[in-house]
């Protein structure tokens, strides 16, 4: 009998011990998922925070110049802008139909493209968000419209 009941004693005192250690377990785990979720969160919403409020940048294309010496040529403000912001590209001309292409250069030189546009008729625009730094063309896919002057580098911060 003495046997049995120090055994019950050492059994409930093991379980007071396993309950414990279940409710720190607990606690632990409840705290790392808490991180992982705030890493979550700070690694999607803020590229969707700075999609919804990044500055809009407005690049267009347009006829420069009269009969002989007209040529198709980029519009732009600035050739710098900063990560995350949007460039809307605009065919301002009346006539010509044009496919955008956006490329990146690699660390060998050579271009990349990372995005195309559907071909804009006149006055049809096309957003890319430009989310890495680097050096980037902005040219007409179209190479007779690209020796035509649609060809422009940009420079993201």
């Amino acid at each position: 009998m003495i046997g049995t009941a120090l055994q019950r004693n050492e059994r409930d005192a093991l379980a007071l011990v396993m309950v414990r250690v279940e409710r720190r377990l607990g606690m632990v785990l409840a705290l790392l998922l808490l991180g992982i979720l705030g890493i979550l969160f700070s690694a999607f919403a803020s590229p969707v925070i700075q999609y919804v409020t990044g500055p809009e940048v407005r690049i267009s294309a347009g006829l420069e110049g009269e009969a002989c010496g007209s040529h198709l040529e980029w519009t732009l403000d600035s050739r710098q802008i900063d990560a995350g912001s949007k460039v809307t590209i605009l065919n301002d001309s009346t006539y010509w139909q044009i496919p955008v292409v956006v490329e990146r250069q690699a660390s060998d030189g050579s271009w990349k493209t990372v995005a195309e546009s559907p071909v804009l008729r006149g006055g049809e625009s096309w957003t890319h968000t430009f989310w890495k730094g680097g050096a980037y063309r902005i040219a007409s896919a179209d190479e007779t419209q690209r020796l035509a002057g649609l060809d422009t580098l940009i420079s993201v911060e």
